[in-house]
């Protein structure tokens, strides 16, 4: 540890010592800095550790010269620092121990009881404020207990942890940061969650108090509703909290068995795996149908030899290594590939689906393809698999049949109309009109 660690660990204990107080990562990082005597100002500091320039200057380091002026009884300032803390190390020691979290009982959470709606701490040191959210969160069925101050609600956590605390920023002794600071230094309450309520509405106020560890912000005048819904907001998140714990505990319980179960088998099933590496291999080489998985942009990841063999390669080698662009090198009419991206974009699943492509040779086969879309838990499509199968022979006698049916159609078509003249002709009319034709002189006709 360097000097200026030395110092600033001393500088700690005397501040903790003194006036039970603990600096914040902030303030430690600005100490430091002053000690180890850099050039760097409050700019550059609120740059470096994501806090604004004006919560520094204003807020944080004012009350770490305060706090070191406090503890060493003399006016503090950066540039005397330094020498007074090697004087005080060195001429009076200090001698109370490091900084230790608060020492609280292991008592179970209010949230265990069936019969409570939730237990809910209020820090607050004005009585009318504690009246007023103890009726209102009490009429909603909460247990509800109250401290005046900071130290008094030290103790109560002592004796039974809450499930959320309503904490004001501004009291005596011990102020709203502070107490949230020293809660979640320990492990054994770090997990309750902190609202703070309180009169100041600074951006810089709110920002320092989810840097100590608040769970949310209330700003006085407060709204019933609003009171009503962070709360349960934050009951709910604990809830979660403790339930993932017991699922997290049950998980590693079940780790555990697993592990002894796999050492235990780990040789049958890697035996088991291999022989249905195998097998999965062999169908998917010896597939009758082409199998395949290509990407989102047009390009095969796998193919096996029946497609290769559909398709007029020698090999699934030679097809993942020619085709580099499905739409444009296999499918006659490029639309069709669009066509079935969005059915599988709409249907995840397409069946049936046919189209014509081009083989290795630059003939034209018909295809019909049977897919789905593989996708990641994000729902980002990772890749398409399916099988295709050659149709063309199918094709060939569908044209064939359609033909011949259309030429059935048309002899059926005239012997209909044949045998509508036949009737016509034998009719008693038609035999009428034509033996009046017959009577008719037809040079005396036209002569007249």
């Amino acid at each position: 540890m360097s000097k200026s660690e030395d110092l600033l660990a001393f500088a700690e204990e005397l501040i903790y010592g003194k006036i039970d107080n603990y600096l914040s990562d902030l303030q430690r990082t600005i100490l430091l800095t002053t000690l180890q005597e850099s050039r760097k100002t409050y700019d550059q500091i609120a740059d470096e550790c994501g806090y604004s320039a004006k919560y520094v200057k204003q807020d944080v380091a004012p009350k770490l010269w305060q706090l070191l002026s406090q503890a060493l009884e003399r006016k503090i300032t950066k540039s005397n620092l330094k020498a007074i803390l090697e004087h005080q190390m060195r001429h009076q020691p200090p001698v109370v121990e490091s900084p230790s979290p608060v020492a609280l009982s292991p008592v179970p959470s209010a949230d265990e009881k069936s019969n409570q709606k939730g237990n809910i701490l209020l820090v607050d040191d004005r009585p009318e404020n504690l009246k007023l959210l103890s009726d209102l969160l009490e009429e909603q069925g909460y247990e509800v207990q109250q401290a005046i101050n900071g130290v008094v609600a030290l103790q109560a956590i002592a004796i039974a942890r809450p499930d959320v605390i309503l904490l004001d920023i501004n009291m005596p002794e011990l102020d709203g940061y502070t107490v949230c600071q020293r809660l979640k230094a320990n492990p054994l309450t770090q997990d309750i969650p902190v609202i703070f309520v309180s009169a100041f509405d600074e951006a810089w106020d709110k920002v320092k108090a989810f840097s100590v560890g608040g769970s949310d912000y209330i700003t006085k005048p407060f709204k019933t509703v609003e009171v009503l819904a962070r709360v349960e907001n934050q009951l709910k998140v604990r809830r979660l909290q403790l339930q993932l714990q017991e699922k997290n505990r049950q998980l590693q319980q079940a780790l555990h068995q697993l592990e002894k179960f796999t050492a235990a088998t780990l040789e049958q099933k890697n035996e088991q795996l291999r022989i249905a590496e195998e097998n999965y291999r062999s169908i998917f080489e010896n597939a009758v149908e082409g199998i395949f998985q290509s990407s989102p942009e047009g390009r095969f990841i796998i193919v096996n030899s029946a497609l290769a063999r559909i398709y007029g390669y020698d090999s699934p080698r030679e097809m993942l290594e020619s085709i580099t662009n499905i739409s444009e090198q296999l499918y006659v009419e490029p639309e069709k590939r669009t066509e079935f991206k969005k059915l599988l974009a709409t249907q995840d699943i397409v069946k049936d689906f046919e189209f014509r492509c081009y083989c290795k040779d630059g003939s034209i086969i018909w295809a019909q393809i049977d897919a789905r879309v593989v996708k990641a838990k994000n729902g980002n499509v990772l890749y398409y698999e399916g099988l295709v199968r050659d149709i063309t022979e199918r094709k060939r006698r569908e044209d064939e049949l359609r033909k011949q049916l259309e030429e059935l159609k048309i002899e059926i078509d005239q012997k209909k109309r044949e045998q509508e003249v036949a009737i016509l002709t034998e009719s008693s009319y038609f035999q009428e009109v034509q033996a009046e034709m017959a009577e008719v002189d037809l040079d005396e006709f036209w002569s007249s």
